[in-house]
């Protein structure tokens, strides 16, 4: 499956979360839209374009430093699998679909001298970084990365693809760790355990539209795993 397969299954999904009636969707890999159990659900994490957030999770670690911003919010650059610091990792490709994307933006940025530029133009738009060689996701608890927004109410979902280039879990709301931060740098950690790649083998990075609409530019930088 190609860039066409994946805009198809992940905005799919990312619809059928927005007009679920507040209503949480988990998935199977392979993109099949499952409906929980309630306890599942209490306990999915999974936001729902457009409404609050649920705010049961921390975005870091107990005893890590605040990330709200600036550098120092965040875990030192390059801990653990770095995918983009100041360049796109080495065979790591953009595939990104319905987006504007430069690798080489230079403000703002959380580290170094570059940090990456995402202007969604179409509906479920999303950064997409893949590799054709797996990333083993054994060493590693968390997808990590500083974002940024330049718009109020900019809304973002994450996802993981596996080694048949399928969605290992339906897109998580980054809204569940709080909105994104107009003007300055917030950090994730997402678990790995809420994109259902603990212990896995994966082949791309979406970090796609969570409203169905155009947005205006968002900036992620030091994005990897830990």
């Amino acid at each position: 499956m190609r860039r066409a397969g994946l805009l198809l299954m992940a905005g799919t999904l990312l619809a059928t979360a927005a007009c679920s009636g507040g209503k949480s969707n988990k998935t199977k890999a392979g993109g099949n839209v499952l409906s929980p159990s309630p306890a599942a659900e209490a306990d999915s994490g999974l936001a729902q374009a457009g409404q609050a957030p649920p705010s049961n999770a921390p975005v870091q670690a107990a005893g890590t430093a605040p990330a709200d911003s600036g550098p120092a919010a965040g875990p030192a650059a390059s801990a653990g699998l770095t995918v983009f610091g100041d360049t796109l990792a080495g065979r790591w490709e953009d595939w990104s679909w319905n987006a504007t994307v430069n690798l080489a933006a230079t403000t703002p940025v959380y580290t170094g001298e570059r940090a990456v530029s995402v202007t969604v133009n179409a509906p479920w738009g999303a950064l997409y970084f893949h590799t054709d060689v797996p990333a083993d996701m054994t060493p590693y608890t968390f997808l990590r990365f500083a974002a940024q927004v330049s718009g109020a109410g900019q809304r973002y979902a994450v996802a993981l693809v596996d080694t048949n280039n399928k969605l290992l879990s339906n897109p998580f709301f980054l809204a569940n760790f709080g909105d994104i931060t107009v003007g300055a740098w917030k950090y994730y950690r997402v678990p790995l355990a809420e994109l259902g790649a603990t212990g896995k083998q994966i082949k791309g990075i979406i970090i796609e539209d969570g409203l169905g609409k155009p947005q205006a530019p968002l900036f992620v930088d030091d994005l990897g795993f830990q």
